[in-house]
């Protein structure tokens, strides 16, 4: 479904003559083009700043190692927490702020 919505905002950026978006034959009400493009890239974002934290969290507890109540485990993983969700809060402002 994502590829057939990228192929539709493709095809409608390149023509230019239609705003609205429709999937499958249906006209998805206050859909415009440019929203439609802000969603797919704000969940991209979403998506490797996931995948990202992830792997932060992977490498800190290869490397700290020792048990899981550890006070360095634990601070690390806050650290890790707080810096993917000060990015997420920044690029939402900066990406969806601008209408």
């Amino acid at each position: 479904m994502s590829l057939y919505l990228i192929d539709r905002l493709a095809q409608v950026l390149a023509d230019g003559s239609s705003d609205a978006v429709t999937v499958f034959g249906i006209t998805l009400v206050g859909v415009s083009v440019t929203t439609a493009v802000k969603l797919m890239f704000t969940v991209g974002l979403v998506v490797v700043v996931l995948g990202l934290r992830w792997l932060a969290l992977f490498v800190t507890r290869r490397v700290l190692g020792g048990e899981v109540a550890d006070p360095r485990r634990f601070w690390v993983r806050q650290g890790v927490q707080l810096v993917a969700a000060a990015t997420l809060a920044i690029g939402f402002l900066f990406y969806l702020g601008d209408t």
